[in-house]
């Protein structure tokens, strides 16, 4: 890299260094440059994270984590003078213990991180997320979908194992980047540029589309899938809003496989869920940015009046409160029926919408007092 010196038309040859020679540290210079100015790295990313520990049965931590323009989680591991060898296993655990980051989850950890380096009181994280995925409302976008984390990997220079592996990954449709950072200096300053390698930046497009034609079937699959759940969720709305039961009447269709109402208590809710071959009504106790010990008090309050909910409910309900994982659920039994066939809907709709209101009823009489047990 040349420095132009414009007065007299020279190009003075920058020399090239290394962060060691410069005695700059991984964590306090690079993570910072990136953390503040995260378009360094080729687009739009909004840090939620760093040096994130949060995960369950390990206290590894993950250098940055941010979120794209896509609601994506995207691990950013970064190096300084050598990725070492083992960088890409490093993010792919990473990218593994993300997988099951809920949307409270990740606002929460969000918030966390503003209030960390007091940035909450001119920050609010939902607001914040809110304008950085350009949506009025989170239940407008899926954040962290299924097999969506992407990983960036950062460094000056990067072995031979980092770059035969991370190409790999590109061919079975893994969205991982490398990207250089290069050092220059003069006699008085310091030069930096990220370069990507990999996958080429020219390339990226057309790499992206073509490495493997199941991505373009996926995204077309999705796409129809998206269509069929609005309508199927606009179709179950209408008939429901029919009905004196109205609790859905201010909820709009997605395209998720559920349908959420809040009951009086925040982190509790009334639930549709559909998958591709079943519908079934729950209860779900996520707990909305509490903790474990939250959900579990909560979902012990329910399982106190057990018999007089089924009673109500009419069947026996189906109880699951997972040890390793926040949030419970109280769920009917559900019923078989192939999404894909629309002429099966309208049973499907009819069941789901009798379902929900013998849950409400099931259960309504006891929210008051539940909430009551439940205050933090």
């Amino acid at each position: 890299m040349y420095k132009v010196l414009i007065d007299n038309k020279q190009l003075n040859l920058l020399e090239t260094t290394t962060f060691s020679d410069l005695k700059l540290k991984e964590r306090d210079d690079l993570q910072e440059w990136i953390c503040n100015n995260p378009e360094v790295l080729g687009e739009s990313l909004l840090i939620i994270q760093k040096e994130f520990d949060g995960f369950k049965e390990t206290r590894e931590r993950l250098d940055l984590l941010a979120i794209d323009k896509k609601g994506n989680l995207v691990i950013i591991e970064n190096k300084t003078d050598d990725s070492g060898k083992d960088a890409v296993g490093q993010s792919l655990k990473y990218a593994a213990y993300c997988y099951s980051l809920q949307k409270d989850d990740i606002v929460k950890i969000y918030g966390d991180y503003l209030s960390k380096h007091s940035l909450s009181d001119r920050i609010e994280p939902v607001n914040s997320l809110l304008n950085f995925l350009d949506v009025k409302d989170l239940s407008e976008i899926e954040i962290n979908k299924e097999n969506s984390q992407r990983i960036i990997l950062v460094s000056r220079e990067f072995s031979h194992e980092v770059k035969a592996t991370a190409f790999w990954l590109l061919n079975y449709s893994v969205d991982i980047k490398c990207i250089k950072v290069n050092l220059y200096k003069d006699s008085s300053n310091l030069f930096v540029e990220f370069e990507q390698f990999l996958p080429p930046r020219e390339t990226e497009a057309i790499t992206t589309q073509l490495r493997n034609k199941n991505i373009i079937d996926k995204i077309v699959n999705e796409d129809q899938n998206n269509k069929l759940k609005l309508d199927f969720w606009s179709q179950l709305l209408s008939r429901i809003n029919t009905t004196e039961f109205n609790i859905f009447n201010t909820i709009n269709p997605l395209k998720e496989n559920w349908l959420y109402k809040s009951t009086s208590i925040n982190g509790i809710g009334y639930v549709f869920k559909i998958t591709q071959s079943s519908a079934t009504v729950r209860i779900e106790i996520s707990g909305s940015g509490s903790t474990k010990a939250w959900c579990n008090l909560a979902f012990e309050e329910f399982l106190k009046n057990k018999d007089v909910i089924e009673d109500k409910f009419g069947e026996e309900l189906i109880w699951n409160n997972p040890i390793d994982t926040k949030g419970a659920t109280i769920s009917a039994k559900g019923m078989l029926f192939n999404f894909k066939n629309r002429d099966e809907w309208p049973s499907a709709i009819e069941y789901l919408t009798d379902k929900m209101i013998d849950l409400y009823n099931a259960v309504t009489d006891l929210i008051p007092q539940i909430k009551e047990k439940i205050k933090i």
